[in-house]
């Protein structure tokens, strides 16, 4: 976070960006850690992820792409393939029963969210499609803009190193992110509202959210797993817990 304008700007970004943000990257955090614990430790990334639609609309694809990437992760472990569903299942139960929930509370008792999408939306993205260089030039301003660091660039070359050296957390958590933002990019091509202004009045914003979560990607490029990850992993599950409890006592 501190490498993200959420440190500094958060008053300029809209009070839900920032824990849409830490909610994402403690989720992701939390899946890491207890990989090496039993299955149902799994529960409690599932808990945090499936929040995000509790905190903004965009945190429900946030959250499904991130426990996609979860569930995928998991499965190409070297587990019992038993187990590698357990865990996924523990992930996912949580994580789901948030979702529904949020989505019911939305449509039952919230005033009803703007629509990006109302009117004649396929005719408006087939017309934008034509010329998409006035909204992706925007996109690509507002990520190349000094308060990032050179965030994004860096997070493109470390994911693109991650796919190339089959780096698989780093390059599953990266394509979340990648997807996320197309999710994004489809918005402005088919909102109802003038597609340059509302890049400029919200994607420099929203995409701060994803700041934590590319961070982490450049982590896992970079670093790949920690050597005391790798030998709990040789140890056996519960171990990297167990190793954890002993070195806190």
């Amino acid at each position: 976070v501190a490498a993200s304008p959420l440190h500094w700007h958060t008053e300029s970004l809209g009070l839900r960006d920032l824990p849409r943000g830490v909610w994402g990257g403690a989720g992701w955090l939390t899946r890491g850690v207890t990989h090496q614990g039993p299955a149902r430790a799994g529960m409690e990334a599932g808990v945090l992820l499936g929040f995000l639609p509790w905190i903004k609309l965009e945190g429900g694809p946030l959250a499904v792409f991130l426990l996609m990437a979860g569930c995928l992760s998991t499965l190409v472990r070297r587990e019992p393939f038993r187990t590698r569903v357990r865990r996924c299942g523990w992930l996912l139960a949580p994580a789901l029963l948030w979702i529904l929930a949020a989505f019911a509370v939305s449509r039952i008792w919230l005033p009803r969210q703007a629509d990006f999408f109302r009117g004649a939306w396929l005719q408006r993205t087939a017309e934008r499609l034509a010329d998409p260089t006035a909204i992706l030039l925007p996109m690509a301003r507002d990520l190349l803009r000094p308060e990032w660091i050179g965030l994004w660039v860096v997070f493109a070359a470390g994911w693109i190193f991650a796919l190339v050296t089959r780096r698989r957390r780093a390059a599953i958590l990266g394509t979340a992110i990648v997807l996320q933002l197309g999710v994004y990019t489809a918005t402005y091509f088919a909102t109802y509202l003038p597609p340059g202004d509302h890049v400029r009045s919200s994607f420099f914003r929203i995409a701060a959210a994803l700041a934590p979560l590319g961070i982490l990607v450049l982590a896992e490029a970079t670093l790949g797993e920690l050597p005391a990850t790798r030998e709990a992993a040789a140890r056996g599950p519960g171990s990297g817990l167990e190793s954890a409890r002993g070195s806190s006592s």
